[in-house]
């Protein structure tokens, strides 16, 4: 992967679980590096449809999955409260 990007923000969308808004977050960064689910999943050593349920809200991240995400992805996801 490239060298690591500066930090992309998550933001909640009113009415949006925070699972939700980091699943989305992750397929916007994922689609934009033009890398598909199986790729992603194959990167991070997880099941594609592990990374579909995550980017769909349906299934919540492990700290170190998602930080193993953002390392595949070039990225820190930085998550803002408010």
């Amino acid at each position: 992967m490239s060298e690591m990007e500066r930090g992309v923000q998550v933001e909640r969308r009113e009415n949006e679980t925070l699972e939700r808004a980091i699943g989305r977050t992750v397929c916007n960064v994922r689609e934009g590096k033009h890398l598909t689910t199986t790729e992603l999943a194959n990167l991070v050593g997880i099941s594609q449809a592990q990374i579909s349920r995550l980017e769909n809200g349906r299934q919540g991240f492990r700290s170190g999955t998602l930080a193993r995400i953002a390392r595949e992805l070039g990225v820190e996801l930085v998550v803002a409260y408010g």
